[in-house]
């Protein structure tokens, strides 16, 4: 995993503010003496779901998700995008919350989320694992290698080559080729 990806849990500090501290005096060049100036209260930055502590010393995740920085403000999102396809320039994925891949996922990546995986492309020889649902907008072409195992329902438009699990459903219009496994039903619209 490339670690572009910072996976939080609620609860979890994301940083730390100290007060303000006393100056001390000084000297300069030439000798004279030089008053100190006192700290001032550190500003905390803005945030989107991060909560200041009781004790207004840190900043604390209010719900499990991934965190970014940008325009100076700290944010927590319970779905990561990833636009694009997951690839060598994203790496493997291990995201708390829900994700959501606008393109492929390529051979040989691991792709996990603790929420739901919605996957608007295809999925080649790779795993996917999800604590919650996984859809997947064209179907998974596995290469007797790729495996997607969701703790709740699989919705995908063809199986092929690949190891299934669910726990919830699995409904496809076709499976070819693969072993698919679900601890409800399995739903097959046309072949």
């Amino acid at each position: 995993a490339l670690g572009w990806v910072q996976a939080w849990e609620e609860g979890v500090f994301i940083c730390d503010m100290w007060g303000p501290t006393d100056g001390k005096g000084g000297t300069n060049v030439r000798g004279d003496e030089l008053r100190g100036r006192n700290g001032r209260k550190a500003v905390p930055p803005k945030c989107q779901n991060p909560n200041m502590s009781e004790d207004e010393t840190a900043l604390v995740a209010s719900i499990d998700g991934v965190i970014s920085f940008l325009a100076g403000r700290f944010r927590v999102d319970p779905l990561l995008i990833v636009e694009g396809n997951v690839e060598t320039a994203i790496g493997n994925l291990n995201v708390v919350g829900d994700l959501m891949v606008t393109g492929d996922v390529k051979d040989g990546f691991l792709v996990e989320a603790t929420g739901n995986i919605t996957i608007q492309g295809m999925v080649e020889g790779a795993r996917i694992k999800s604590g919650g649902h996984i859809q997947v907008g064209s179907g998974m072409n596995g290469d007797t290698r790729g495996t997607m195992y969701a703790r709740g329902d699989i919705l995908c438009k063809f199986i092929e080559n690949a190891t299934v699990h669910a726990e919830g459903r699995i409904i496809c219009d076709t499976i070819i080729n693969s072993t698919v496994a679900s601890d409800d039903s399995i739903l097959v619209s046309t072949g």
